[in-house]
């Protein structure tokens, strides 16, 4: 299924060099016509001792299945550098009613047997710089996820993906994963930013 995401940074607070506070609005749009959002607030540090920039964040997510809306907490957590990457995420449904009743029904190609189930889970993943040719630089990146939720099959996996920086303002990614719940998934986006 194709999807078209906005985002927002709004910058709050900035120290020259050292330190961003923002909030981000991300709203996401599916070819089913359902809608996602997250509305989040971040703070990233940069370390010259280190040369690494730290970042924290909490994010509010929205989430509309087509027949039932939910919604969670996420905290976040990155380390970025020139050599490699860090990302971790962790996700709650602490704010909604985890498990809908439905009847059943195809969401594309996948049949969705009695109830829509928010999941609780964690993300990871780490990137390296994979290679640059003239003004054109990619990384790589590795990771694992875990997801479990109320009357359902828990969700391990693993995730990796690759993005081409073409400008500064586009850029080019491709992604694969594979877990025994949801199969093999592919997907490839193209991020512009102004």
């Amino acid at each position: 299924d194709s999807f078209s995401t906005f985002e927002w940074m709004i910058p709050l607070f900035e120290e020259r060099d050292s330190s961003l506070t923002f909030v981000e609005l991300r709203m996401i749009l599916n070819n089913h016509s359902t809608v996602g959002a997250n509305l989040g607030v971040a703070h990233r540090v940069y370390s010259p001792e280190w040369n690494r920039t730290f970042g924290g964040s909490a994010f509010y997510d929205f989430r509309d299945s087509g027949r039932h809306d939910f919604h969670q907490l996420g905290l976040g957590f990155e380390t970025l550098g020139e050599v490699w990457d860090f990302r971790t995420n962790l996700y709650s449904h602490a704010i909604t009613d985890a498990h809908k009743q439905t009847g059943n029904r195809f969401v594309g190609n996948t049949l969705l047997v009695g109830a829509d189930v928010a999941m609780t889970g964690l993300d990871m993943e780490i990137g390296v710089p994979f290679a640059s040719i003239g003004n054109l630089e990619s990384r790589v990146f590795a990771g694992w996820y875990y997801f479990e939720g109320s009357d359902t099959e828990d969700v391990s996996g693993w995730r990796a993906r690759s993005e081409v920086y073409l400008s500064d303002t586009l850029s080019v990614s491709v992604s694969a994963q594979d877990d025994d719940v949801f199969g093999s998934t592919f997907s490839v986006g193209i991020a512009w930013r102004f």
